[in-house]
């Protein structure tokens, strides 16, 4: 059982660690990014306040909300946090509790989509994201991956969730 170092995440997975009896181990990489100057605001009060950053944002990899993270170190990040969880966990199913950035980030590494794919992925909260990393090649040593589930939730979940806040 995985987390992200962000409280929420941390509880759920406590809870699901529970029903599964396994410990929770905290992996720094899986941090949603840092929004810096937007963080706890909402998309609305974004474009509201910071109309120029968040236009230069929007559709770049390298650029950063003021104080926060681009999509490039993010990604940096995640594959770092994605290498140490093969190293430690390889070839046993791991539950990972993250954020709508880590997840995209690592769907679109699995499919060998470019970074910019995360611009066209929709992600709910709370939904479930399945990937299979696995080694095949001639000589089994190639690291492969499969998205297996994306953005599954429960029914009669509402896929938008109104005032969601970075």
């Amino acid at each position: 059982m995985i987390s992200s170092p962000v409280r929420r995440t941390q509880e759920t997975a406590e809870i699901v660690a529970e029903l599964l009896g396994r410990p929770v181990q905290v992996e720094p990489g899986f941090a949603e990014m840092e929004f810096g100057a937007w963080d706890g605001m909402t998309f609305t009060e974004v474009a509201e306040q910071h109309p120029e950053e968040l236009d230069a944002w929007l559709g770049s990899l390298d650029v950063a909300p003021r104080g926060g993270e681009s999509f490039r170190v993010v990604e940096g990040r995640v594959l770092d946090g994605l290498q140490r969880l093969l190293d430690e966990h390889g070839g046993k199913t791991v539950v990972v509790v993250s954020h709508v950035t880590p997840i995209k980030t690592l769907v679109a590494h699995a499919v060998d989509a470019p970074l910019s794919a995360v611009f066209r992925m929709e992600l709910s909260p709370a939904s479930v994201t399945v990937l299979s990393f696995f080694r095949g090649g001639k000589d089994g040593t190639e690291q492969r991956a499969s998205l297996r589930m994306y953005n599954a939730l429960p029914p009669g979940n509402d896929v938008f969730a109104a005032g969601a806040r970075w």
